[in-house]
């Protein structure tokens, strides 16, 4: 069964957030960096939540703005 999150984001979404390239986002997911689920179409989504902590980890944001 596959994971589900409530609030997902887009490659998009997520390499705007930590400035680097959507393919760099996706190769994040396929070395199992950061989870993702795929849509009907194919495309990725990410857990919101997986996403701001993997932002604080890498010191991009703080955990007051989580």
């Amino acid at each position: 069964m596959a994971k589900q999150w409530t609030q997902r984001q887009s490659s998009m979404s997520v390499a705007l957030l930590f400035q680097v390239s959507e393919r760099a986002v996706t190769d994040w997911a396929r070395k199992g960096r950061l989870p993702s689920v795929r849509t009907p179409g194919g495309h990725r989504r990410y857990p919101a939540d997986l996403v701001q902590q993997l932002l604080v980890q890498t010191g991009r944001s703080s955990p007051d703005t989580a």
